[in-house]
């Protein structure tokens, strides 16, 4: 098994002060297990979990990371897939020093809007999601909780990628409409005792979504 990869163009600037601002044009993917590169469509009807009327779907990505201080960053993205979505995304992420002695609190907000668009090869869908996220971190240890929540009309379609969403836990992204899900975790870097690149860390979420209506679906 591999990473998925993408075929794209990409173009990059900066330009501006403390600012990235990045475009992609995506056309061809290959999976995890794949041998070589699909259309996008084509991948979608293949891996199962959603369906469009169309093989050649590109994708074009823009997008902007600022970072004003080492302990702020902020960023806004667009996902334009042709004739199926667009989905427009932000993150901002602050850390505060609390101790002298490296005791700090991070800060995390993230939002996401996404509307079937043009031929609506998906089917119609308007949906939306947001979360948040605290973690204290001392000493190599980190703890860490967020909470995220999705509008109830539709789940989020995310076909391609990893899941950005704060709560996704590897099979399960809990994105499913109106569902509610809050995580707690933990982290150990041992570069504190001097063992570098070597860290463990273990979670623990659940999801709850509405038991009636059109977006019932099982709690995960």
């Amino acid at each position: 098994m591999t990473i998925k990869t993408w075929e794209a163009y990409t173009l990059y600037n900066r330009d501006l002060p403390d600012t990235t601002l990045m475009i992609y044009h995506i056309w061809r993917i290959k999976g995890w297990t794949d041998t070589g590169f699909q259309y996008m469509g084509e991948y979608i009807n293949n891996d199962g979990t959603y369906h469009v009327d169309k093989s050649n779907i590109p994708v074009t990505m823009a997008g902007g990371v600022w970072e004003p201080a080492d302990n702020y960053k902020f960023q806004l993205w667009d996902y334009f897939a042709y004739e199926y979505f667009n989905g427009f995304y932000f993150q901002g992420d602050a850390s505060l020093l609390l101790a002298g002695d490296g005791l700090t609190l991070g800060v995390s907000l993230q939002g996401w809007d996404q509307r079937s668009l043009g031929e609506e090869v998906g089917g119609e869908f308007n949906t939306c999601f947001g979360g948040g996220m605290l973690d204290l971190s001392w000493k190599g240890f980190t703890l860490s909780s967020a909470y995220t929540i999705v509008d109830r009309s539709h789940r989020v379609v995310n076909p391609w990628a990893v899941s950005f969403r704060f709560n996704s836990m590897i099979e399960e992204d809990f994105d499913h409409a109106g569902e509610e899900a809050f995580s707690v975790g933990f982290e150990y870097d041992f570069s504190e005792l001097g063992i570098d690149g070597f860290s463990t860390s273990a979670y623990f979420c659940n999801g709850d979504t509405p038991a009636t209506g059109p977006g019932a679906s099982p709690s995960q």
